[in-house]
Parts: C-alpha cells; sequence; structure tokens
C-alpha cells in the first residue's frame, strides 16, 4: 500500500465561523462591544458612556490576524464635557488576543489607558 507524504501529515484545520463573533466587555466603567469576523479579518465594534456630565462616543476599527487571533486597531471619535463645555476628538489604540475558542477575548488600550477582558455574546 502507497501513502503520499500529504496524506499522512494533513493539518488540522480551523473551524472558522460563518457569522462575526460579537464580545462584550467595559473600560473607563463604559460598554465596550467588539466584533471580529473571521471570514475578513475585520474588526470593529464601539465604546459609550454617558453619565450624564460627560460622553464618549468612540468606533473601533481594525484587523485580526487569522492565524494568531492577535488583533489591533484604532478607537476614535468625541469626548463632551458638560461641566467644562467643551469637547475634544480622542484616538487611542487597541492591542488584543481572541481566545482560541472563541468565547473571549483581553486586550490593552494606549492613549487614554486600561486593559480590557471581552465576553462572547
Amino acid at each position: 500500500m502507497e501513502v503520499e507524504l500529504g496524506e499522512a501529515f494533513e493539518e488540522e484545520e480551523k473551524l472558522i465561523p460563518k457569522e462575526p463573533i460579537t464580545l462584550k466587555g467595559s473600560v473607563w466603567d463604559s460598554a465596550l462591544i467588539l466584533i471580529i469576523d473571521l471570514q475578513s479579518g475585520d474588526v470593529g465594534g464601539s465604546i459609550y458612556f454617558d453619565d450624564g456630565e460627560d460622553t464618549y462616543d468612540l468606533i473601533i476599527k481594525g484587523d485580526i490576524d487569522l492565524e494568531t487571533y492577535k488583533f489591533n486597531g484604532m478607537c476614535s471619535g468625541l469626548w463632551v464635557s458638560q461641566p467644562l463645555d467643551t469637547s475634544e476628538t480622542i484616538t487611542v489604540t487597541i492591542d488584543g488576543q481572541l481566545n482560541k475558542d472563541l468565547n473571549g477575548a483581553i486586550g490593552i488600550l494606549t492613549g487614554e489607558g486600561g486593559t480590557v477582558d471581552w465576553t462572547a455574546e
């Protein structure tokens, strides 16, 4: 019986979900939504916070390495302070790692700072 090398050493394929993965977390006492599309490699989401005095409304855009599940991107948007009667555009970077079982991730926001743990929705 003759066996080809390719048959004997087939690499296990990752099961990639067809639908994007939605993860929830929090940072700065704010809701953080992260959406990871393993079909396209796109990462998106949002950070929103409003306590009646300060409002943060940020959009996340980035990508994920489909081999390592490491992701990075930018979070940018508007900070509005009612007491100070001012607003400012802010931008922070996001770097993280999706769990191998795809049910969570851990990441770091730099700029304004904070470590984030996300869990599957």
